[in-house]
């Protein structure tokens, strides 16, 4: 009633570490984001399996819409999927400590990831140029911890708990 736009068109940003953050121009990200939508879901997944992060977007009163990530990276990354036995299966809340070289990182699988949508279950985890997983250790919910060393990159990972080393999982094609 006050004239103002309510489609808007969608915005993507790049996170410049320690809290900041710039807006990437429309015209370097597609035709997607140069157009005026109603969005309202927005899920992150890896459709195509090559740890790069993909989206899913829902409309008000349109098809979703598949935005495959086709940025040309040189860097390394793994993608782990975890399985809870003691505690839920889908393992929210459990952290993954990894260190490649002097770096480290910590990431927890979360749920409830945004409006009317959830993230993939599979983390993405970028590596830079390092070319192994020095440790990565696996803090499960019930305060148990698995401990892996020196794993591979570019792979795609299965951890179970308390069950020995990560299983990797081929690639579909």
């Amino acid at each position: 009633y006050q004239g103002l736009p309510y489609r808007m068109p969608a915005q993507f940003f790049r996170n410049l570490g320690q809290g900041r953050f710039v807006e990437l121009p429309a015209a370097d990200l597609g035709a997607y984001f140069q157009q005026a939508k109603l969005g309202r879901g927005l899920a992150v997944w890896d459709g195509n399996r090559d740890r790069r992060p993909d989206l899913l977007i829902s409309h008000l009163d349109e098809p979703a819409v598949a935005l495959t990530n086709e940025t040309p990276t040189p860097f390394h990354a793994v993608s782990i999927r975890l399985i809870g036995r003691r505690v839920d299966r889908e393992a929210i809340g459990t952290q993954l400590h990894l260190r490649t070289g002097s770096r480290r990182q910590v990431i927890q699988l979360t749920a409830g990831d945004g409006y009317e949508a959830s993230n993939d279950r599979r983390i993405i985890v970028g590596l830079g140029s390092s070319e192994v997983i020095d440790t990565l250790e696996v803090r499960w919910t019930d305060g148990s911890r698995d401990l892996y060393h020196n794993l591979r990159v570019n792979l795609d990972y299965l951890v179970r708990q308390g069950e020995g080393e990560p299983l990797t999982v081929p690639r579909p094609w």
